[in-house]
Parts: structure tokens; sequence; C-alpha cells
């Protein structure tokens, strides 16, 4: 997973200069109080945002119990399919994933700046398919990390209407029931970037 905005994180900016040999000189560096981002903020930035709308099937009716997932702070819709994200984000596109039993996978984008950080996102959500095939039930495993290598626990898992969450070590398993087709693998987490992938899953007939 890819991390995203942290407040606990101390970037360490690294300039080379020329000097003399055996130079004693000194450099000091202040930050320029008349300098500002063409844009309204500076490079780094973190900005509050909000992301907010209805959730509602093809037919306009509102749906409940369905989580909205931005940048790993999720939502769950109230009774008239409501939901309302409060992030801390940097400038730039952002992943925005909807589910909820019964229904397909809803992913989108949002642009979030310095100008545009209050946004409606109303979200349309289709019945699952029923497959012809009969249900599988395929064990899924893996760890979820940073770009790092380091474990990244109490992740949230997404497979095929089943939820976990990592352990210490950032591992997880899930034994979803699906049809034998292709469901995208969710993972997210305060502080990272929203992960998704695709997965095919196929039933082998033994004659």
């Amino acid at each position: 997973m890819q991390k995203g905005y942290s407040p606990n994180t101390t970037v360490n900016f690294q300039m080379l200069l020329p000097t003399r040999p055996l130079s004693t000189e000194r450099y000091y560096f202040f930050t320029d109080p008349y300098d500002q981002c063409p844009e309204g903020g500076g490079i780094g930035e973190v900005i509050p945002a909000i992301v907010s709308g209805y959730v509602k099937d093809s037919l306009g009716n509102p749906l409940e119990n369905i989580t909205v997932v931005v940048e790993g702070i999720n939502y769950t819709t109230n009774s008239d399919g409501f939901y309302n994200l409060s992030i801390e984000v940097l400038q730039g596109v952002h992943s925005l994933f909807a589910y909820g039993n019964g229904y397909d996978e809803y992913f989108s984008n949002i642009t979030i700046n310095f100008t545009n950080y209050t946004i409606s996102k109303n979200i349309t959500m289709h019945i699952s398919t029923p497959g012809i095939s009969p249900t599988i039930t395929p064990l899924v495993w893996g760890y979820v990390t940073d770009l790092a290598g380091i474990p990244i626990p109490s992740a949230s898992v997404y497979l095929g209407g089943e939820t976990t969450l990592t352990d210490s070590s950032g591992y997880y398993s899930l034994r979803p029931e699906i049809v034998p087709q292709q469901h995208p693998i969710i993972a997210t987490s305060p502080g990272y970037d929203n992960f998704y992938s695709i997965l095919s899953f196929f039933q082998i007939l033994l004659l």
C-alpha cells in the first residue's frame, strides 16, 4: 500500500552546495514570507476535505449499510443512503470505493486541491448479477505492507462481501462464497491510499 499523509512523519530535505576546500563558511536558510504557491498551498501541505453524498440503487432508492471508503477512512450509509467523510489528504486524485452485500463494487476517482476540498459525490449501486455457475469458497490469504515492506496491522481487506482485518504481521485470510469470475480485492487503512486489484477465480472440475 502507498503511504499517504502522516502528521507523524518528518521529511528530511537535503541540498548540495559547492564550497572551497577547507572552507569554514556557514550558510543559513530561511523561508520567504512573501512566497506563495500559485494554487494557494505549499507542496506537501495537507488539506482537510469533506466528501459526502447519497448512495442509491438504479431505481433511485436509498441504500443503507453501504461502506464508502476514501484514503482508508470509511463511512457506512444511514437509512437515507447518506454518507459524510472527513479526511486529511495531499492535493491530487484519490480513489473512492463503495461496497455492500448484494451489490457490485463501485469505483471512482475524486480530485482534491486547495480550491476544491468540499466534494459532493452521489453513488449509484447496481445489484450483483447472479452467476450460472455454482459458488465456490476459495481461500485467499496474504500480507498487507507498505512500500518498504513493513507490515500494516489492522488494515481492512474486502473480497466478495467478506471483510477481515490484518494481524500484527500484516497477515490476512478470507474464504468468501463467490461465483467463479473476476472479483476485486480491496485493502484500506487510515493514512494510506486505497489499494485494489482484480482476482480471477475458476472452478476446476475433476472427472
